[in-house]
């Protein structure tokens, strides 16, 4: 809890900065959720299609080709879990003064949920450091999703309905890196698809992709709206309320995705010649997916 902040007559002149410092912290706090969560939804949808859609002959050439992303986003994660636990400090307490506070440090992290799951974070992260495996890459990114369903809106309910709640935010995020964290490695492969040595297994693993993404699809949509209902009771028609229009646009991008995905399957895929169609395309997904991940970042921050 934030302590009281006495306001004398003569503090009023520091009320603005104030303000403005909490509004700093907030595009921090959303600035350090948005790197983890893409970071994590990347790694763990790579190393999924890779370790089980992918042919054997190009598994490892693509996980080496995609070494620098897979380093990059391990250090976003890495200073995005540095930084949150500071800034959580800071937006509970009485603002950047209490980011470097001991005492409150400890507090948030030994009595919120949201110390429980960074402390999840920074266990994994020294567990699996490095990840050079697929393995241990799609264990550590998963269980780095798996700790977002332990704070936040998933723990808002009590006994058997917050399991509820968490198992289906875990399902949730699975299934959505499953499907947008792989749209790079599917990147990575239509380039093989010019070359005749790897045309076949290239298209065996896109095709793979296509076919599963059929199932990954309608889990992410309904376990989406599984948690809305677990959230709002009733489909988001207030739309006065921010946390409900942004839900709806989260919503509205997420079905274009899905449409832009079959029409990949159904119409370019089997067009091989059209793979510039098809390349920009995947962008388009990719740059989708990069708004429905901070969509979700700003409305895990809101109150619905």
């Amino acid at each position: 809890m934030a302590r009281p902040v006495r306001r004398w007559a003569q503090d009023q002149r520091h009320l603005p900065l104030y303000r403005q410092a909490l509004s700093a912290i907030e595009l921090a706090l959303l600035a350090s959720r948005f790197v983890f969560d893409a970071c994590a939804l990347f790694l763990w949808g790579a190393a999924a299609f890779l370790g089980t859609l992918a042919p054997a002959v190009l598994r490892q050439p693509v996980w080496r080709q995609i070494g620098g992303l897979r380093r990059a986003a391990l250090a976003g994660i890495a200073l995005a879990v540095l930084c949150s636990l500071p800034l959580q400090a800071a937006s509970l307490g009485d603002g950047w003064r209490d980011a470097c506070n001991p005492q409150m440090l400890y507090r948030v992290a030994t009595g919120t949920s949201i110390g429980a799951a960074w402390c999840m974070q920074v266990v994994v992260l020294v567990c699996v450091l490095g990840w050079r495996s697929m393995g241990a890459c799609a264990f550590g990114s998963a269980a780095l999703l798996g700790s977002l369903s332990l704070t936040g809106h998933a723990v808002m309910h009590d006994g058997w309905l917050r399991a509820l709640h968490q198992l289906n935010q875990l399902l949730h995020l699975l299934s959505g890196g499953a499907w947008m964290g792989a749209l790079v490695v599917v990147l990575t492969l239509l380039p093989r698809m010019k070359r005749a040595e790897e045309f076949a297994s290239a298209k065996l693993a896109l095709m793979r992709f296509s076919t599963v993404g059929h199932v990954v699809v309608l889990m992410v949509l309904l376990s989406g709206l599984a948690n809305n209902f677990l959230i709002l009771g009733a489909w988001p028609f207030a739309l006065s309320q921010p946390y409900q229009r942004l839900l709806l646009c989260k919503a509205a991008l997420v079905l274009l995705m899905a449409v832009i995905a079959i029409a990949n399957r159904y119409i370019i895929l089997p067009r091989l010649r059209a793979s510039p169609l098809l390349r920009w395309s995947v962008w388009g997904e990719i740059a989708l997916s990069a708004i429905v991940v901070l969509l979700a970042a700003c409305i895990g921050m809101l109150a619905p």
